[in-house]
Formats: structure tokens, C-alpha cells, sequence
């Protein structure tokens, strides 16, 4: 078993990728071989000229259920090959129609005998499988399957959901530390620089002055003078 086939479903797109790559390379090299001007990625288009002859750019994007951007796209490329035109529609001035020009009839003429062989070739191959011959079975009931309910929508309902709701718990958790710390570290900023403010708007001490101020010579003498009239005359130790 190789390492694809052991991985089923993990490598399906992978697998799928892969085979449409050899399958458009090995009909592009019968082009080539052939000499035939034309490459497998304009084969929608020409198919669709060649039955419905002339159509409109709208009609081929609803066919093929691809974007009308990309159909004008396409569309432009290939008239710059000069493959086929593009002209007003009667019906609808703002729509476009398409139709083989000349030279782009000349080429599909050159790939009718080309599709022929490249549909035998392929159903050759189916019938040599067992489960193979039912291949166009097989992918129109996925192409089914995935616009009732896409690869994503099914992937999500099968995701754990109490796996998703932990790790949804384990990022909030982170969070809330992440959002307390940053409050503590400005809370603590905080009250820095409250207590820096307190230190330096509050009143310095005064100083002990350890030296006297000098005396005033005028409230000296006043004090003087009281000392001197509150006096009592001392009593004379003579009699009379």
C-alpha cells in the first residue's frame, strides 16, 4: 500500500489533484504530438460553441457554474488569438455574444476526431477497474453531497466540542492573568507615585536654631527702667 492509499480520506483532495494534473498533461502532450494549437483549459468553451454554435457570455458562465469574470476572461484571451469574436446581442445591448471566428472553426475542426479517442480512452480505462466503471457515479454524488453540506461545515460538526470549549476556557484564563497583572503593575505605579507626591509637597521641619538672636537694646533699658521703679527703698539700720 503506498503512502496516498494508506492515508484514504486525509490526502482525497491531494489524490484527486493529482490525477486531474496527469490527466490534462498527457492530453496536452496529444495537442502537441499533433501539432494542434490549443490547450485542454479552453475545452468548456469550444465544447459549447461547437453545439450551441453562438451563446452568450452569461450562458456559458451558468453552464459551467464558474464567475462571469473569469468566462470574460477567457473569452478575451482567446479573441486575442483570433479563435472567436464577441458582438452585441440583439436580444440584450448590455450582454455579449460569442461565436467561433474563421480560424477558431478551422481548430475545432482538428479536436472533434480528438475528443472522440480521448472518450474511448477513458472508458477503456474505467472498465478495467472494479470499482472504477462507476467513477462519474461516484463524483456526482459527491459534487451532490458537498453543496447540500460543504467539506468545512462537516469538518466542524465532527470537531469536539468540549475540546474547543477548553481550549477557549484556557485562552481566557491566560487573559485574566494577563489583564490582573497589568492592573496590579498600574495600581502599584499608581500608589508610587502618589507617595513621591505626598514626600515632596509635605512642609519641611523647622531647624533647631542653636544660636541665641541678639538682644534688643531698646527692650533691654525698658525692662531696665521697670526693675528700677518697682524697687523697694531698702529699711536703714540707723535709728532716729
Amino acid at each position: 500500500m503506498s503512502f496516498y492509499e494508506s492515508l484514504g480520506y486525509l490526502v482525497f483532495g491531494s489524490r484527486l489533484r493529482r490525477l486531474s494534473e496527469t490527466f490534462l498533461a498527457d492530453v496536452n502532450k496529444l495537442y502537441a504530438t499533433h501539432r494542434i494549437p490549443f490547450d485542454a483549459t479552453w475545452f468548456p468553451v469550444f465544447y459549447i460553441l461547437e453545439r450551441d454554435k453562438a451563446v452568450t457570455i452569461k450562458t456559458i458562465a451558468d453552464e459551467l457554474g464558474v464567475s462571469h469574470s473569469a468566462v470574460s476572461q477567457l473569452v478575451s484571451s482567446l479573441q486575442q488569438k483570433g479563435l472567436i469574436k464577441a458582438s452585441t446581442s440583439t436580444a440584450d445591448r448590455r450582454s455579449k455574444v460569442v461565436a467561433f471566428t474563421a480560424k477558431g472553426q478551422k481548430l475545432q475542426d482538428q479536436l472533434t476526431p480528438v475528443w472522440k479517442a480521448l472518450d474511448k480512452a477513458m472508458a477503456e480505462l474505467a472498465r478495467e477497474g472494479i470499482y472504477s466503471y462507476r467513477c462519474l457515479e461516484a463524483i456526482g454524488e459527491l459534487e451532490a453531497g458537498i453543496k447540500k453540506e460543504s467539506v468545512l461545515e462537516r469538518m466542524e460538526r465532527h470537531l469536539p466540542a468540549a475540546g474547543q470549549t477548553g481550549k477557549r476556557s484556557a485562552r481566557s484564563k491566560v487573559s485574566d492573568s494577563s489583564s490582573s497583572t497589568s492592573r496590579n503593575g498600574r495600581n502599584s505605579r499608581q500608589n508610587g507615585n502618589r507617595l513621591q507626591h505626598s514626600k515632596t509637597n509635605k512642609p519641611a521641619s523647622p531647624k533647631p536654631n542653636s544660636k541665641k538672636s541678639p538682644a534688643n537694646p531698646a527692650k533691654k533699658a525698658a525692662s531696665s527702667r521697670s526693675t528700677v521703679k518697682t524697687a523697694k527703698p531698702k529699711s536703714s539700720t540707723r535709728s532716729k
